[in-house]
């Protein structure tokens, strides 16, 4: 949910930006809006049909398509495939933004320009191509797009710029041409999937938060020496995929077989020592992911390396042979799956983050006691190098443990899916508990932080159930996303002096009843407390200077916010918190209880989910001031009825007014050139949408099977 929130906001930012092309008469021809450049071709600027695999045509009206226009396509949920015909040399901003069922784009060579945010939200986009005579990638022209696994980027690429690929989460690898100068900020920002990535010493500048929250990243550099003739690193230019029977396959440098992936429907697999004469050194990413037949599996020797997610989610997978040849085990690389048990070779030097996550049967993992790098102790495998606890299977006996003394690290995802653990010791000599380390640990009851930690992880104690009570030590200075997400019995928190940061959806779903936020806090993220439905008042303390979405959202019982009268950054205005630097409306609290409410003037922005849930607003003005209407800003909003939209607003995000259920009444102006998907879902049956002629609104009415009628001046167009 959070890239949506952020992607709403990024979307208004970048419509507040003037159009790349000049004023002209806008025409039509079938189904497509145009408009003329000075040399007479035409630069498409809307769509008004159904097509799911749709192929632009390289003419309109006998004028040649030289360009996609700024938000030409954007928000058109239905298209699933798009080819962008040859002459076509420039695709502009937003152009296909928010087109949440897009899965794939053929580009002509003949592009030259990608504009801002012009696949933005396309969270479907699984693979893309940048033509060759692309030089930059824009700012945010893929953020969001969540499924996007495969980038292939051009010779002659100069610049990456800021956010281009922010929350890409699938994107595990990633290689940048040796033209490459400059990667720009947040760039990869949250990819987590991320976990290779090639910079040619030709980048000179690499922004501080390029890869922030990329916490699995390894970033290698290589000299010209080591690339080929394409620009790209040879070490790593292994795209060309070959068939060998049921395997699919790709070679490295050396000559040697990585095995990408596996069509066969075997129950027992032995996978071959060699492919086509390549002796089989790997097993690749996701190589076997999801297979649901395979219930023993045999990996070869000569095989050094079991990537990341190699076997996850194999889901009758009962039993694997790992040979001795075997040097390095990736994180997740048996992940899901139903080993009851499993050794480990002496030959194994290197173990990601727990291979063996939420292997619910898993009780036993089996290592020699001369292991020189792996050891088990009590059923738990720790890794000796940097005396980390790795893996404590889900199906150990043990309901109680205490970790040995001398552990420094708990590992991403160590306890993941341990159900039966009931309580768990942790020395003062952790110093660090990783990414999702509890996650879903059910039964976890108690757990007390040693005062070496100042970090606690994303997800680290996410799902846990039955956990009521969360000793949080002094030194602690972040909490982070989704840390305690899903606690909900954990009834109480208390805040140590020095925390700075509580990370988005930190406590959604908690039991809290009361909340003490410290004076040392500066960044509350969004829906941190959201869910919370036991809250009723909060104090927000003036060190805050950043909120991101609402972070209270559906709040059942919250009544009050407050703030200092003199708060430099937030505000209260009957009883409805603001941002002041954005003018933005954050939170009007779900208890408020509040039928009408006139937004005040000056607002900028209508926040994401800031009225979300506000179940007795019957009526709401919004002030011509407004520009932007946030990510479910309205969103089960069951007793408003009616709805103007000033002409001042140019966009309302997805699902924004969803679940609206007694809408019946909205008025869209012509101002609005960016709708997001679902913005008007399961509204009221009766609902009608009054909208001007030839409007982004009417076509999306059109597109969504939504009444409209247009406004009064326009009613014989109504007959």
């Amino acid at each position: 949910m959070k890239a949506k929130a952020l992607l709403s906001l990024i979307l208004a930012l970048c419509l507040a930006a003037p159009c790349a092309f000049g004023a002209s008469e806008s025409l039509v021809s079938g189904d497509y809006a145009y408009v003329l450049n000075g040399d007479g071709a035409a630069v498409i600027t809307g769509y008004r049909g159904r097509e799911a695999d749709l192929r632009i045509p390289a003419s309109l009206d006998g004028h040649p398509v030289t360009a996609i226009g700024t938000s030409a396509f954007a928000g058109y949920t239905g298209l699933t495939a798009v080819t962008i015909p040859d002459g076509v040399t420039s695709v502009g901003s937003l152009a296909f933004s928010g087109c949440t069922g897009l899965t794939a784009v053929a580009f002509p060579g003949s592009v030259t320009a990608i504009g801002n945010s012009a696949f933005a939200g396309c969270v479907s986009l699984t693979a893309i191509t940048i033509p060759e005579g692309v030089t930059a990638i824009s700012g945010y022209t893929f953020f969001d797009c969540v499924s996007l696994t495969e980038v292939t980027l051009p010779r002659g690429l100069t610049a990456i710029g800021d956010c281009a690929f922010a929350f890409c989460r699938s994107l595990t690898e990633i290689a940048l041409p040796d033209s490459v100068t400059a990667v720009g900020s947040s760039a990869f920002l949250d990819c987590t999937g991320l976990t290779r990535v090639i910079l040619p010493v030709t980048v000179t500048s690499v922004a501080d938060d390029a890869f922030a929250g990329c916490d699995r990243l390894t970033v290698e550099t290589v000299s010209a020496a080591a690339q080929d003739g394409s620009g790209v690193a040879a070490e790593i230019d292994e795209s060309a995929t070959f068939e060998s029977g049921d395997y699919g396959y790709s070679l490295k440098a050396d000559g040697t077989a990585v095995v990408s992936w596996y069509s066969g429907s075997a129950a027992q697999v032995d996978i071959p020592a060699s492919l086509d004469g390549h002796p089989v050194t790997a097993i690749g990413r996701g190589a076997f992911a999801n297979n649901d037949s395979a219930t023993r599996i045999t990996i070869p020797d000569g095989v050094v390396s079991i990537e990341e997610t190699a076997f996850t989610c194999c889901s009758r997978l009962t039993s694997v042979t790992i040979p001795d040849s075997v040097t390095f085990i990736g994180e997740n690389a048996f992940s899901s799956c139903s080993l009851t048990s499993v050794s480990i070779p002496d030959s194994v030097t290197s173990i990601g983050n727990n291979p063996f996550s939420s292997c619910r049967n898993l009780s036993t993992i089996r290592v020699s006691p001369d292991h020189a790098y792996l050891a088990v102790v009590d059923g738990v495998l720790y890794s000796k190098p940097d005396r980390r606890l790795v893996c404590c299977p889900c199906a150990l006996s043990a309901t109680r443990l205490t970790i040995p003394d001398g552990t420094a690290m708990i590992g991403g995802s160590a306890f993941y899916g341990c159900a039966g653990l009931t309580a768990v010791t942790i020395p003062d000599s952790v110093t660090s508990i990783g990414h999702a380390a509890f996650f879903d640990c059910a039964g976890l009851m108690t757990v007390s932080i040693p005062n070496g930690i100042t970090v606690i992880e994303d997800s680290a104690f996410r799902e846990c159930h039955s956990l009521t009570s969360v000793s949080i030590p002094y030194g602690v200075t972040s909490i982070g996303s989704d840390a305690f997400s899903g606690c909900f019995r954990l009834s109480g928190i208390s805040l140590p002096d020095g925390v700075a940061s509580i990370g988005e959806g930190a406590f959604l779903g908690c039991a809290l009843t009361s909340l003490l936020i410290p004076d040392s806090v500066t960044f509350i993220g969004d829906a941190a407390f959201a869910e919370c439905d036991g809250l009723t008042g909060v104090t927000i303390p003036d060190n805050v200077t950043s909120i991101t979405g609402n972070p209270f959202a559906h709040c059942e019982s919250l009544s009050t916010i407050r703030v200092s009268a003199n708060h430099p950054y937030l505000a209260v205005v009957d009883g409805v918190l603001f941002s002041k630097p954005d003018r933005r409306l954050i939170c009007c609290p779900c208890a408020l209880g509040k039928a009408v409410f006139a937004i005040p003037e000056g607002t900028g922005i209508i926040g994401d989910r800031a009225f979300s849930a506000c179940g007795s607003l019957t009526a709401v003005t919004i002030p011509d001031s407004v520009t932007s209407i946030g990510f479910c800003a309205f969103y089960m909003c069951g007793s408003l009825t009616a709805v103007t939209i000033p002409g001042s607003v140019t966009s309302i995000g997805g699902i924004a007014f969803g679940m609206c259920s007694s809408l019946t009444d909205v008025t869209i102006p012509d101002s609005v050139t960016s709708i997001g998907a679902y913005a008007f879902e399961d509204c009221s049956p009766s609902l009608v949408i009054t909208v001007a002629r030839d409007s982004i609104a009417a076509q999306y009415c059109a597109d969504h099977g939504i009444a409209y009628v247009y406004g009064s001046s326009l009613d014989w167009l109504n007959d």
